[in-house]
């Protein structure tokens, strides 16, 4: 059995933390489910990672001036999409929030998380998410970036049973994938949606249930997805 899949590297929960759950938008960031280019709904998640205590004031001043207002950043990412109008992938949205949230918070924002959901982007799952962490410039894990890429509900017809009325017809399986990008890496959600394409082709050949678990393995350019199942190829 291959080791698990390395961890999402995500600053320490200790730190203070100012976050925007679920901004609900619409931009343009490439191509959708059907291959075309135009805006379309995500919902956005922002993390501002602080320094450690740095909230004690605005906690005892019950005061959001003394704190980094939630208000202001949701402003300033919505400024952001209406005056850019589009970017180029779900990485070029993360940069783009990123660089808000930093010069936003200042010194004080050790890291920033964008979780960015999008819906409509592959055709056989019911969501797409891309989970990244950015380290602030000259921070000790300035070179820790880690990047999250999560396919939700993946709904893929299969045959997996072993009585001969289960092995006339293709029974629903639906799972999630999850991919861990190396460092070094970055792909386009274009590139995932190939994979999420070329895997659904392969399993609906045809599968059988096999009692003893084993692992799928899924490598490409730097990806590394693993989810365990009972599915065999036959």
């Amino acid at each position: 059995m291959p080791p698990p899949p390395p961890p999402i590297t995500v600053p320490d929960t200790t730190t203070d933390i100012v976050f925007i759950d679920t901004l609900h938008v619409s931009t343009t960031i490439g191509p959708d489910c059907w291959g075309k280019t135009k805006p379309q709904l995500l919902h956005i998640s922002v993390y501002l990672h602080l320094k450690s205590g740095f909230l004690r004031k605005s906690g005892e001043s019950d005061d959001v001036l003394d704190s980094v207002h939630y208000g202001y950043l949701t402003k300033s990412i919505s400024s952001l999409i209406d005056k850019q109008g589009g970017f180029e992938g779900i990485d070029g949205l993360v940069k783009g929030v990123a660089e808000e949230a930093f010069q936003l918070g200042g010194e004080v924002v050790e890291a920033v998380r964008v979780i960015v959901e999008a819906p409509k982007l592959v055709l056989l799952a019911s969501n797409f998410k891309v989970d990244i962490t950015v380290p602030s410039v000259g921070s000790k894990k300035e070179d820790a970036r880690s990047k999250a890429v999560t396919v939700e509900g993946l709904m893929i017809p299969v045959i997996i049973g072993v009585n001969p009325p289960e092995r006339e017809a293709k029974q629903r399986v639906v799972t999630d994938l999850v991919f861990y990008e190396k460092p070094a890496t970055s792909l386009s959600h274009v590139e995932y949606q190939s994979i999420v394409d070329k895997l659904a082709k392969v399993c609906s050949f045809g599968w059988r249930w096999k009692p003893a678990e084993h692992w799928i393995d899924w490598r490409r350019n730097g990806t590394n997805s693993r989810r365990k199942s009972n599915l065999r190829h036959t």
